[in-house]
C-alpha cells in the first residue's frame, strides 16, 4: 500500500539543455522523503514526445503524483501577462 504524499513542497527547478534532452528537473520533499522529476524531450524525436522521470512515483496508468508536483508548481508560478 502507498502512504499518502503530505506537505509537497518543490525544492528547486531548473531547465536543462544538453546534446541529447531539453526540459526541467523538478526536485521536491515530502512526508514520504525526497526525489526529483525529470520532465524532458529527445532533440532529435521528430514526434516531439514529451516524457518524464518521476523514480517511481507515477507511471502510465496512474499520474496523480505527477499531477499533483506540476500542481504545485503552477501555484509557484506568477502570471504576469
Amino acid at each position: 500500500m502507498k502512504k499518502q504524499v503530505e506537505d509537497l513542497t518543490i525544492d528547486r527547478v531548473h531547465a536543462f539543455d544538453n546534446e541529447l534532452y531539453n526540459g526541467i528537473r523538478i526536485e521536491w520533499s515530502a512526508n514520504i522523503g525526497w526525489g526529483q522529476c525529470d520532465i524532458f524531450r529527445a532533440k532529435e524525436d521528430a514526434a516531439d514526445k514529451w516524457q518524464a522521470h518521476t523514480e517511481f512515483m507515477s507511471t502510465n496508468e496512474d499520474k496523480t503524483f505527477l499531477k499533483m508536483l506540476l500542481d504545485k508548481l503552477a501555484d509557484m508560478v506568477e502570471v504576469t501577462e
